[in-house]
């Protein structure tokens, strides 16, 4: 995951998960619950967008308001000089990125 990285990537690196012995017995894995979030960006102010993505992964109904993609984007655009290019979130249920 991170800059440059296609959404199509992630998602064949999630199925590998997926696929890894025992991973098919798992409940989330069964019902499409698998995600991933740049670690890249972990523990930094970046957290925030990556916990409204989690947050809207597991109560999808109560966080259907943010846009954790647009929150990432927008601290990019408000204080950074580039534009952030690449998958940072995605959930592997058909390949949903956020």
């Amino acid at each position: 995951m991170g800059q440059d990285i296609s959404a199509q990537t992630v998602l064949r690196r999630l199925q590998g998960f997926a696929a890894r012995p025992g991973w098919s017995e798992l409940p989330a894995v069964q019902q499409g619950r698998l995600y991933a979030v740049y670690h890249g960006a972990t523990r930094s102010i970046m957290d925030a967008a990556l916990i409204e993505f989690m947050a809207k992964a597991l109560y999808p109904d109560l966080f259907q308001d943010i846009d954790p993609l647009a929150t990432y984007q927008d601290f990019y655009r408000h204080y950074l000089p580039i534009r952030p290019q690449g998958t940072f979130m995605l959930g592997i249920k058909q390949g949903e990125a956020n």
